[in-house]
């Protein structure tokens, strides 16, 4: 599936054009169908979790929704270090002191 949405994604909306600049149109999409897989299967992992340790399907749903919005709402992603709070500003820098760290030894 992840395949089918990349395809009907990447190119009907030009994002190949982007890399045509810098020549690197197929890596660019190989890439990019990567993070895709990797999302669906994040994704499946994630419900998989979760619903095997909910009590109801319905449970498992709004957990879901839940982690779903956390994830996104304090990763840095959709609010800066400027805008959060001070405990979230905590963890915003370990987060990105962990990130940092772990990208310098590789």
């Amino acid at each position: 599936m992840a395949i089918f949405c990349f395809l009907v994604w990447y190119y009907p909306a030009g994002l190949f054009r982007n890399a045509e600049a810098t020549d690197s149109v197929n890596i660019r999409g190989f890439h990019t169908l990567l993070i895709v897989i990797v999302a669906f299967l994040f994704a499946s992992s994630f419900a998989h979790l979760l619903i095997a340790g909910a009590p109801s399907e319905d449970i498992a749903g709004a957990i879901a929704t839940l982690m779903s919005i956390m994830l996104y709402a304090f990763c840095g992603i959709l609010a800066g270090p400027n805008d959060l709070p001070g405990f979230w500003i905590f963890m915003y820098r370990v987060s990105n002191a962990n990130l940092n760290r772990h990208c310098r030894s590789n």
